[in-house]
């Protein structure tokens, strides 16, 4: 391997390292979001003796279109993005010889086939449905 090609793949590295940390960043911060806006709700109905169902309302509604408006940026760019620059990374690790980098090759290896686009859209819906009502059983614990 020329230092040319060493260099190459390194960049290629950083740029799908970097999207990684993007989607690792923007899906901890939704978390954290998350679990404020049903903090903030739980003790918004504590208050007083009556539920204040308007109020409640009006959180789970703007939740649940951050969500969804989440999951699209999510799922539509950032995801993309990064599995833009795997796909970089494996055909320049393709057109290396046998005894050179494979790191990318042998990490994609580990998932053996690629998963259908159907169940991708099942597993990542169902990611992003599920967790805030996980938050929510957590508070009422």
């Amino acid at each position: 391997m020329t230092k040319e090609q060493l260099d190459q793949w390194t960049e290629y590295e950083k740029v799908a390292m970097h999207f990684n940390q993007l989607l690792i960043h923007l899906r901890s911060q939704a978390v954290g979001v998350v679990a404020a806006i049903i903090t903030a709700t739980g003790l918004l109905a504590r208050e007083g003796s009556s539920i204040r169902w308007g109020e409640m309302s009006v959180i789970a509604i703007t939740l649940l279109f951050s969500w969804i408006s989440l999951a699209v940026i999510d799922l539509g760019y950032y995801a993309k993005l990064l599995r833009g620059a795997i796909n970089g990374i494996l055909a320049f690790e393709n057109t290396l010889q046998k005894s050179e980098i494979k790191f990318s090759t042998t990490i994609e290896r580990m998932f053996h086939k690629e998963p259908s686009d159907r169940d991708k859209r099942l597993n990542l819906i169902s990611t992003y449905s599920m967790l805030p009502s996980r938050f929510s059983s957590l508070r009422g614990a």
